[in-house]
């Protein structure tokens, strides 16, 4: 119990916390005056976050891995990829193995454009199908305007 009460003193003697200096506030700030603990800091620009641990730069980051770089296709690669998809929107596995090694490139690089490129394309059919819907009805009000002229005439 006294071995326990000592480290409990211990912890409660540590050093006093020192101004903090790092990531701006929304107001345009920089974070003066803040005071830093060993473990959590408070922020003096959204108070209503309370205490956020010191290692995070902001209030609602997170500590991440670090991302490996985008990948920048070849023109020879982009080719044969567009050239796939528009043959077959979906590969199979041992398909995708077959054409990664083709191009030089990962499994999951493959299995990424493929899924991205899916996404343009289905985009791309849903404003085609705006953009025909759009004229459709446009040249539908055209009819009916003409239509009533033709009434008016006669």
């Amino acid at each position: 119990s006294e071995e326990r009460n000592d480290s409990y003193q211990l912890h409660q003697s540590s050093p006093q916390p020192q101004p903090a200096t790092g990531w701006h506030c929304a107001t345009g700030g920089p974070r003066v005056g803040a005071m830093v603990t060993t473990l959590f800091s408070t922020s003096p620009c959204y108070p209503a976050y309370g205490a956020y641990p010191v290692w995070t730069t902001r209030p609602g980051s997170h500590k991440r891995r670090s991302r490996k770089a985008r990948t920048v296709f070849t023109a020879e690669q982009m080719v044969a990829l567009e050239d796939n998809f528009s043959r077959q929107k979906y590969l199979s596995v041992p398909e995708r193995l077959v054409l990664a090694k083709q191009l030089g490139l990962t499994e999951q690089q493959i299995k990424t454009w493929f899924q991205n490129r899916r996404t343009k394309w289905k985009k791309q059919l849903s404003e085609q199908d705006s953009a025909e819907k759009a004229a459709a009805s446009e040249e539908q009000d055209t009819e009916e305007t003409s239509d009533s002229s033709a009434e008016d005439q006669i």
